[in-house]
C-alpha cells in the first residue's frame, strides 16, 4: 500500500488563519485609531493636555500592570474564548462612548474607563493571540505566521495614526464607529473559526505561584534572559530618542504633518521587515539578535548629525525593520522553547519587558533633553546603544544562540 504525504494547504489557505489574522487586523486597526481620537477628543472637550495625558496614562497602564498575573490565567483558559470575550467588551465600551457622544457630552472619568477597558482586555486579547498560532497553523508554517502577524502590527501602527486623526475630523463619534465596528469584525471572525482548541490538561495553582514559575523559567533561560535585556535597553533608546524629536520639533516649529510622517518610519520600516523576516529568519535562526543590535547601535548614530527629520527618521526606518525580524524571532523561540501550558506566562514576561522599556524611554528622553538640551541627548543614546552591543557580543548565549531547525519541535 501506498502511503500519501499529505501536506498542509498553504499558510493563506488555511481557513482559521484566514480568519484570525483578518479580525486581528481589523481589532488592531480600531484600536489604533481610537488610541489617537480618545487623546483629540479629551483636548476638544476641555482643552487640558493633562487630563489628556491621563487618558493616555490610562490606556498603556494595564500593558504595565496586567502582563504577568494575565499569563498564568490565559495559560488556564481556551485561547479563543478568552478572545472573543475580550472583543465583547472592549467593543461594549467604546459603544458606551459613541452613544454619550451621539446624545450628549462624555464625562472626562468615562473616557479614563474606555481606555482602561480598552487597555486592559487588549492585554488578554494579545497573549491569547500568541496562543493561537501553534493552535491553527502547522509547525513548518510557523515562522511564516508570525511574520505575518509582524506584518499586521506594523501597517497598523502607520496607517492608524494617520487614520484616527483624519476619521476625527469628519466628526468626533466617527473613529470611535469605526473601532467598534473593528471588535464587530474580529468577533465575527472567531466565532466563525470551525474546529476544536485542545489545550494540555494542567493543574491549577495559586497564580502568584503560576507567575513565579513564568519568571524563573525565563530566569533559567540563557538566550532569551539576555534578549528580554537587550528589549529593555532598545526600548529605553528609541522612545528616548522619539521624545527628544518632539520637543526639538517643537522648539523649532515643525509642521504636525512632517512630525506624524517622522514617527511613522517605525511602521514603514517594521512592514518591510516582516515581509523579509521569515527567509531570513530560516536562514540564520536565532543568530539575528547580535547582528540586531550592531544595527541598531549603527542607526542611533544617525541622530549624531544632528536631532532633526532627516536623521531621526533615518534611525527610525532601521529601527523599525530591524526590530520588526527581532519579534518573529523572539516569538518562534518563544513557540519553540517555552513548555506548552505555560506559553501564556512566558509570553506575559516578555511582553511585560517590551512595555517596561517602551515606558522608561521617554521618561529617560524628557529629563536628559530638560537638563542637557536636546543636541546632547543624542550622542547619549548612541553610547548607551553602542555599550549594549558591546555586552550582547560578550554574552555567550547570543553570542552562539539555540539551533533552529525548520520542521522541528521544542
Amino acid at each position: 500500500m501506498t502511503v500519501i504525504d499529505e501536506k498542509p494547504p498553504a499558510l493563506w489557505r488555511n481557513r482559521n488563519f484566514v480568519l484570525l489574522w483578518i479580525g486581528s487586523a481589523a481589532s488592531v486597526m480600531g484600536s489604533r485609531v481610537s488610541s489617537i481620537a480618545l487623546p483629540l477628543l479629551v483636548l476638544a472637550l476641555t482643552g487640558s493636555p493633562v487630563q489628556a495625558g491621563w487618558v493616555a496614562f490610562a490606556g498603556m497602564l494595564p500593558d504595565l500592570l496586567l502582563y504577568l498575573p494575565a499569563g498564568p490565567l490565559v495559560d488556564r483558559w481556551d485561547w479563543r474564548r478568552v478572545m472573543v470575550l475580550s472583543e465583547l467588551g472592549r467593543g461594549l465600551a467604546v459603544c458606551a462612548l459613541v452613544i454619550s457622544l451621539v446624545f450628549g457630552t462624555p464625562g472626562i472619568a468615562l473616557i479614563i474607563a474606555v481606555a482602561f477597558v480598552e487597555g486592559a482586555l487588549g492585554v488578554f486579547y494579545r497573549l491569547a493571540e500568541r496562543l493561537s498560532v501553534p493552535s491553527v497553523v502547522p509547525e513548518g508554517q510557523i515562522a511564516g505566521a508570525l511574520a505575518a502577524n509582524e506584518t499586521r502590527m506594523n501597517s497598523a501602527l502607520l496607517l492608524g495614526r494617520s487614520l484616527g486623526g483624519f476619521l476625527f475630523g469628519l466628526g468626533r463619534v466617527v473613529p470611535f464607529v469605526v473601532d467598534a465596528l473593528s471588535f464587530a469584525v474580529s468577533f465575527g471572525t472567531l466565532v466563525s473559526m470551525r474546529g476544536t482548541v485542545r489545550r494540555p490538561t494542567r493543574e491549577r495553582r495559586h497564580i502568584l505561584r503560576e507567575m513565579i514559575e513564568g519568571l524563573s523559567w525565563v530566569g533559567r533561560d540563557p538566550f532569551l534572559r539576555a534578549d528580554l535585556v537587550v528589549t529593555v535597553g532598545v526600548g529605553i533608546c528609541v522612545h528616548a530618542l522619539i521624545l527628544t524629536f518632539l520637543a526639538g520639533a517643537q522648539q523649532h516649529g515643525v509642521s504636525p504633518f512632517l512630525i506624524g510622517v517622522t514617527l511613522s518610519m517605525p511602521g514603514i520600516g517594521g512592514v518591510v521587515g516582516a515581509l523579509v523576516a521569515a527567509p531570513i529568519f530560516r536562514r540564520f535562526g536565532f543568530s539575528v539578535t547580535l547582528a540586531q543590535m550592531w544595527i541598531w547601535a549603527g542607526a542611533l548614530a544617525f541622530p549624531l548629525l544632528g536631532v532633526g527629520i532627516l536623521p531621526v527618521a533615518g534611525a527610525l526606518l532601521v529601527t523599525g525593520f530591524v526590530g520588526s525580524v527581532g519579534n518573529v524571532s523572539m516569538n518562534m523561540y518563544l513557540v519553540r522553547q517555552a513548555p506548552a501550558h505555560m506559553l501564556g506566562r512566558v509570553s506575559g514576561v516578555a511582553l511585560m519587558a517590551l512595555f517596561v522599556g517602551n515606558a522608561v524611554g521617554p521618561l529617560y528622553g524628557g529629563f536628559l533633553a530638560e537638563h542637557l538640551g536636546v543636541d546632547a541627548v543624542a550622542p547619549i543614546l548612541f553610547a548607551g546603544m553602542l555599550l549594549l552591543a558591546v555586552w550582547a557580543t560578550t554574552v555567550p548565549a547570543i553570542r552562539r544562540p539555540p539551533a533552529f531547525m525548520a520542521g522541528s519541535t521544542a
